[in-house]
């Protein structure tokens, strides 16, 4: 075992933590609500200490000399799209002021400050010129709580009145966009819980919570980002603003991990080793499609605990699963093409990744398999904050 900063190379603690949450509704309706008992809230993912907020302080520099600063201050490397984009579009000088912030709050200042965008993410961060997949140069409102960054991006709001009962219920859905920090390691999480939801008028806006995931609890568009519903049901008429909306997301968080690496897995017909409580099985890698450019290739692969089962019931496997080549390039995972089953202490995955990176650059064929096996496990919340956003 050995002690790591990032994902994949030694032990580590885990500081800070970004959570992406998208789409909160509020409910009005006739009758007071039977309020609904909530679960004990765990504790709370705080700042920890072995990463450092992120502070920017730049005046008139380069894009480039930009991300190589916070790359610097975070340890997490950048790729750009194309590879000489410095070279055909270098950018024009900008300055920057980010204090304490968030790993997601200061790359979001660069974005606005140089145009860039970020084009796609899994276990790299890609930034390109112009339009791409995930835009983070919005004025909307931004919740900072170390290492959860919330964008509040847009409200619908909707009104019913039943002729017959007297009914009225008005509806507002609250879109948000929760970003998790790079560093941390998530497993699995639950419904968000709100623990405080009121308007200007200091009425609550929480009568009666109800919660559910919009995508699948153990997976998501990517490593860091995270879509949640929740739906708060006041008892009294809204005023014109959400003066106040907090919560956290109950979140299994890896705080130490032991990395195997497993040599020529294409070779491979058959791999099984125990590290600590679990059991890693490599059942294959394959070529997916012969003859296909650039290759595809399908992991698949088991992990297995062996005695009582302290981790999630469900949770995706491929964030503990990276293919790369001999320069230690990561090859692109293809989520859309997964399955997984799940039993009693036990994952099952058919992950697959093309032999190229984001933004269709070609790298070499995989050389090394890296597995981050926890070895210790905590159900940490993961806390946002709102204040004043407007309704419609």
């Amino acid at each position: 075992m050995r002690q790591f900063p990032g994902p994949l190379t030694r032990w580590h603690t885990i500081r800070r933590l970004a959570v992406l949450l998208a789409a909160v509704s509020l409910g009005v309706p006739a009758q007071a609500a039977e309020p609904t008992s909530r679960p004990a809230v765990p504790a709370m993912l705080g700042p920890l200490t072995d990463t450092a907020p992120i502070n920017l302080q730049l005046s008139q520099k380069s894009p480039q000399a930009m991300l190589d600063e916070l790359t610097r201050q975070s340890g997490i490397k950048i790729r750009v799209n194309p590879p000489n984009l410095w070279q055909t579009r270098p950018g024009q000088l900008a300055d920057i002021d980010v204090k304490n912030a968030s790993y997601w709050r200061a790359l979001k200042e660069i974005c606005r400050a140089t145009g860039l965008v970020v084009n796609g993410w899994d276990r790299e961060v890609v930034l390109m010129a112009g339009a791409g997949r995930f835009g983070l140069t919005g004025d909307g409102p931004v919740s900072d709580c170390g290492p959860v960054m919330t964008l509040a991006q847009r409200i619908y709001r909707s009104h019913m009145a039943d002729l017959q009962s007297g009914e009225i219920r008005r509806t507002c859905t609250l879109n948000l966009l929760i970003y998790v920090d790079p560093r941390v390691r998530l497993l699995a999480w639950k419904p968000i819980c709100v623990t405080s939801a009121r308007d200007e008028k200091g009425n609550d806006l929480s009568g009666a919570v109800t919660a559910g995931a919009t995508v699948d609890r153990y997976n998501d568009v990517s490593a860091w980002q995270i879509t949640q519903v929740v739906t708060l049901n006041p008892v009294t008429r809204v005023g014109g603003t959400v003066a106040e909306l907090k919560g956290y997301l109950p979140a299994v968080v890896v705080l130490k991990s032991q990395v195997l690496e497993i040599p020529e897995p294409v070779a491979k017909k058959e791999f099984k080793q125990d590290i600590g409580s679990w059991t890693v099985e490599l059942i294959g890698v394959k070529d997916k499609r012969p003859g296909q450019v650039p290759k595809a290739y399908q992991v698949d692969i088991s992990l297995r605990q062996r005695g009582k089962a302290d981790s999630p019931a469900r949770f995706d496997l491929g964030r503990l699963v990276q293919l790369m080549d001999a320069k230690g390039a990561i090859l692109m995972r293809q989520r859309y093409e997964e399955s997984s089953t799940f039993s009693e202490g036990q994952t099952k995955a058919s992950l697959t990744y093309m032999q190229q990176t984001f933004g269709g650059e070609q790298i070499g064929p995989p050389v090394k398999l890296v597995v981050d096996v926890p070895m210790e496990m905590k159900e940490l919340g993961l806390p946002f904050e709102f204040r004043d956003l407007k309704l419609p």
